[in-house]
């Protein structure tokens, strides 16, 4: 053998371990641009949505009685929304919340994807109990104050992967304020955070 044979044998090698180590600055520099630049979600705009007050016997309401909510991606790279998530409308019988929330089972609709500044709208229904209390009573008022409608909470969590794979959190809790009309942060750090 000649050799410019070896040569060109020993520069062939030489280009093959030069592009696994290139590939592999690559994917440092990118692990390290995730998690400088992660993902963050957040809940924006909670608001009670007030649907058919007068209801026909038989006949589905119109408007549905719903909380809707966005969703934004206020990180600087894509948020990968997983399986574990979950968003619900809850009253409860005074002002003592569980240590464990009553989440709702997650539902496929809320599997997707948010890129870096994206928000999505989204929006869960009322439980029946609390639609007809809110007909009786109305949705605002000082004097509500002292009803069981006082108890109401808008409640949920999802769990979502970064573009190297790591699962963040992100849980809220918001209380309805019947004096304002509007569902309020919850100033607790078991129930409102993000990883």
């Amino acid at each position: 053998m000649n050799w410019t044979i070896y040569v060109a044998i020993l520069t062939l090698l030489a280009l093959i371990w030069q592009t696994y180590e290139t590939r592999c600055a690559v994917n440092i520099a990118n692990k390290s641009l995730v998690s400088t630049f992660r993902p963050k979600l957040v809940v924006r705009r909670v608001a009670l949505s007030k649907g058919t007050n007068i209801p026909t016997v038989g006949v589905p309401d119109e408007k549905p009685w719903k909380v809707d909510f966005v969703i934004a991606n206020i990180g600087g790279t894509n948020a990968h929304v997983i399986t574990s998530k979950s968003f619900t409308v809850k009253m409860f019988d005074n002002k003592e919340l569980p240590p464990v929330l009553p989440y709702a089972l997650g539902a496929s609709e809320f599997t997707f994807s948010l890129a870096a500044g994206e928000e999505k709208e989204l929006s869960v229904g009322l439980e029946i109990e609390l639609i007809n209390l809110f007909r009786l009573l109305g949705t605002q008022g000082g004097y509500l104050h002292k009803q069981k409608t006082a108890f109401v909470y808008f409640m949920g969590y999802v769990h979502y992967n970064d573009d190297v794979g790591v699962v963040r959190k992100t849980f809220v809790l918001r209380h309805y304020d019947t004096e304002t009309g509007r569902f309020k942060v919850v100033d607790d750090p078991d129930y409102e955070y993000s990883d």
